[in-house]
């Protein structure tokens, strides 16, 4: 068996270079328990969406939401605490326009979001509470909201903070 021989620092590169194009690679490998469950929402309730979307990059902490013809300043994104949309120009987040609240708690029989107002809903499982209490409330604002109006006037705004971006 040959072994390459390579100085300390070209070893250092590789590895940073290596790095460097692992960080821009779309990974597939869903990491979190929410991530697999909006996953899993996604691929059933994907037809539901008014415009065409799909799934982009996902990291430890969040999952691209690729929206078709958004401005490119609108990221949709699944954090660790549910999907979130908000304005980001030249790196800098300028506005949340949807923060999906939820606050999961075990009960003995099931699970409820301490945000609610008692009564509170009673969900069986995790994954219940998260597609019926956050993704499914996405959905609808989606279908609502962006994809009628403020798709339209997000379009026309962000382009004039935006020049050179047609």
């Amino acid at each position: 068996m040959h072994m390459r021989q390579e100085s300390p620092n070209e070893y250092i590169a590789e590895m940073n270079t290596s790095k460097a194009s692992l960080k821009h690679t779309p990974r597939r490998k869903a990491r979190t328990f929410l991530q697999r469950t909006f996953i899993c929402w996604f691929e059933e309730r994907r037809h539901a969406f008014n415009v065409p979307v799909h799934l982009g990059r996902r990291t430890d902490r969040t999952l691209r939401i690729v929206v078709e013809g958004a401005p490119p300043a609108l990221d949709f994104v699944l954090q660790m605490d549910g999907p979130q949309v908000f304005v980001n120009l030249k790196g800098q987040s300028w506005d949340w326009i949807l923060w999906g609240e939820i606050c999961p708690k075990k009960v003995p029989s099931g699970y409820i979001c301490t945000l609610d107002e008692e009564p509170c809903t009673v969900y069986l499982s995790r994954e219940s509470i998260w597609r019926d209490h956050c993704f499914e409330p996405f959905l609808d604002w989606f279908n609502t909201v962006y994809a009628t109006s403020l798709g339209w006037l997000a379009t026309v705004t962000l382009k004039r903070v935006e020049p050179g971006r047609a």
